[in-house]
């Protein structure tokens, strides 16, 4: 009779174990491989204003392009980005201002997107694309990329 209670007790002390060690198991999160965050897709789908423009080239400061932008097209102000289901990119901006967009998106006309690895990649008629690295902070997008030395963040604010 003795023996079955420590058989019996032995058994629960190991079933309790066994699950303790599944519990632990189930929660540990894998670091050494993110996956990509899924939620980019859904958040960029909005109408975005351009917010800031920041520039740095080398280990120079970085400062704020978008009042020097704003001085040479005044339109950048009023422009608007929507970000739509079937990948499309579509602006709201004039037609004067389609020089502007240009530089600070890679194009602007027949845009379209895609995220792949945290990246916007933006497409534009004649198939010249342009990569950015994508995050989100609040109510902000936030699009960075480095082309020739020169670190340029753009913030975009939801509308």
């Amino acid at each position: 009779m003795k023996a079955s209670l420590v058989i019996r007790k032995l058994t629960v002390l190991l079933v309790l174990s066994a699950m303790a060690l599944f519990v632990m198991n189930c929660s540990k999160n894998d670091d050494d491989s993110p996956a990509p965050d899924a939620s980019l897709s859904t958040q960029i789908k909005a109408t975005w204003k351009v917010k800031n423009v920041y520039e740095k080239q080398g280990s120079a400061a970085e400062t704020d392009q978008l009042p020097v932008y704003l001085l040479l097209y005044p339109c950048i102000k009023d422009a608007s980005f929507t970000f739509q289901d079937n990948g499309n990119l579509t602006g709201t901006f004039s037609n004067d201002c389609k020089l502007a967009i240009g530089l600070i998106l890679g194009g602007s006309e027949n845009l379209k997107y895609e995220i792949k690895d945290n990246k916007l990649i933006i497409t534009a008629s004649g198939n010249t694309s342009t990569s950015f690295d994508l995050s989100f902070s609040g109510s902000d997008m936030i699009l960075a990329a480095t082309t020739s030395g020169v670190t340029r963040r753009i913030v975009f604010t939801k509308q």
